[in-house]
């Protein structure tokens, strides 16, 4: 177990012995932090005096320089654990034992390299790892898992393996395809690289036990499932009686007049003309009317403002 014997100072060494003789024990860094209270979290360990003995990179310096909070502030916090303890506690940004979910559904989909990522994966496999991914139920999983875990490790610490013919077919977030056009050299090859690799085996890899969705598929699903949801209730549930629908989509079809006050709620007034109804499936239940020319021209009208608006956010964002 930790005895707090390193090079970090006391008041450091005192406040995280704890933390570290839990990460020693269990191996898993990921885990513990996560166990750790908010209020740990967002505490500031970083104090000059207090690691002025600790060898910081060059990241974690420019990271202490900005003042980070929220998500920043927990990662620099995480990188001076890290840092202060390196001989004790894994770096963050390579992979470990417990990132891998699916460790026998990775090692088939690698070895039938359907993409060019699992075929560069394939390529650069040890020899070890090569015979344990040919017949990976007969490996313990623990096993497995760290045969794939080196792998990685030793892929991610290589050569840019971003390239875009390889990645055409999977859904990389423009954060990292950008740092891996920006010709990221040491710690940051690193991390781009394990991004990568954790976006094209999202399924089979979870850093931090989690999968994260990107938000505009998040939208998409949503979206998705309520239309699903509407359609399938529509089906078990009894229908509106057609004398109501035909109220209700005369009443939509009617512009209404200047002034205009019905005596009663959601009917026509007498003198009301309604259009003609003119639906794009006459023969069918669904209402879905022919749209007029001034219906065109404002939801084009509507659409290029929206355009607009997101077009000076992205212009402002990038200043």
């Amino acid at each position: 177990m930790y005895d707090g014997s390193t090079t970090a100072s006391e008041p450091l060494r005192e406040k995280l012995v704890t933390e570290l003789n839990m990460l020693i024990t269990e191996g898993k860094l990921g885990i513990a932090y996560e166990q750790m209270s908010e209020e740990e979290k967002a505490e500031v360990f970083y104090e000059a005096s207090r690691f002025a003995h600790v060898a910081l990179s060059q990241r974690t310096k420019e990271l202490i320089s900005r003042e980070p909070e929220g998500k920043a502030l927990v990662k620099l916090n995480r990188r001076l654990l890290e840092e202060a303890y390196s001989s004790e506690i894994s770096r963050s940004w390579l992979f470990c034992a417990c990132d891998i979910k699916k460790p026998v559904a990775l090692a088939k989909r690698v070895m039938e390299a359907k993409d060019p990522v699992c075929l560069y994966v394939k390529e650069h496999l040890s020899e070890e790892s090569r015979r344990m991914f040919a017949n990976p139920n007969s490996v313990e999983p623990g096993v497995l898992k760290q045969a794939i875990v080196s792998d990685f490790n030793r892929i991610a610490s290589g050569e840019n393996i971003y390239d875009e013919h390889r990645f055409s077919g999977v859904f990389t977030s423009e954060a990292t395809v950008k740092l891996a056009q920006n010709g990221p050299s040491g710690e940051d090859l690193i991390l781009v690289n394990n991004y990568l690799l954790e976006e094209a085996f999202i399924w089979e890899v979870a850093k931090n036990c989690k999968i994260e969705i990107y938000l505009p598929w998040q939208m998409v699903f949503y979206l998705l499932a309520g239309t699903v949801a509407g359609i399938v209730v529509s089906l078990f549930t009894k229908p509106v009686a057609k004398r109501k629908l035909d109220n209700f989509y005369a009443l939509v079809r009617t512009p209404v007049k200047p002034g205009e006050q019905p005596a009663i709620p959601c009917t026509l007034p007498d003198d009301a003309v309604v259009p003609e109804k003119r639906n794009i499936f006459p023969n069918t239940n669904l209402e879905i009317p022919v749209p007029s020319l001034s219906s065109v021209v404002g939801f084009v009208a509507g659409a290029g403002c929206v355009a607009a608006i997101i077009y000076s956010v992205y212009l402002i964002a990038n200043v």
